[in-house]
């Protein structure tokens, strides 16, 4: 786990309303739900919240951090753009982070939050050739049921 060292200051919960805490919390804890159970890829995944009452901005992890180590208060409020809002060492956020779940939010405004993985199953079936292949019973399950394009684009 991580560790930071604390300066003198307003916390982030005095900086942010009520329902963005309450959302902070929940997002924090999902994050420490994955972690527990496997579904995630190091550094190489997030969460995007959109943030309670102010629709044009998400809550999401720093890009190096995992998400076991993830807190109410470690989490970053930003912008659209990538822009950093609450006081905190980074300033923007860039790639996945901001691609995948900014684009989505800004594009979807019906949607509240995204998640974005690497799960070790999903990884092997995405990294094959044919994709899932019938063999072994959880794998027969699906026999027959997805279908796989394997010629050349």
């Amino acid at each position: 786990m991580a560790v930071s060292l604390v300066t003198k200051g307003n916390s982030i919960r005095d900086q942010v309303s009520a329902a963005e805490w309450a959302a902070r919390i929940e997002l924090a804890a999902g994050h420490r739900v994955l972690a527990h159970y496997g579904v995630n890829d190091l550094t190489y995944n997030h969460f995007g919240l959109r943030v309670p009452g102010e629709p044009d901005c998400m809550l999401i992890k720093r890009t190096d951090w995992m998400f076991g180590e993830v807190t109410a208060s470690s989490l970053l409020k930003v912008d659209f753009d990538g822009n950093v809002l609450t006081e905190t060492d980074v300033r923007t956020i860039k790639g996945g982070a901001l691609i995948i779940h900014a684009g989505l939010l800004k594009s979807r405004p019906d949607l509240s939050a995204t998640l974005h993985t690497h799960t070790v199953a999903g990884m092997g079936v995405a990294a094959h050739k044919f994709g899932l292949l019938p063999i072994n019973q959880h794998a027969l399950r699906f026999y027959g049921e997805l279908k796989c394009d394997s010629s050349p684009a």
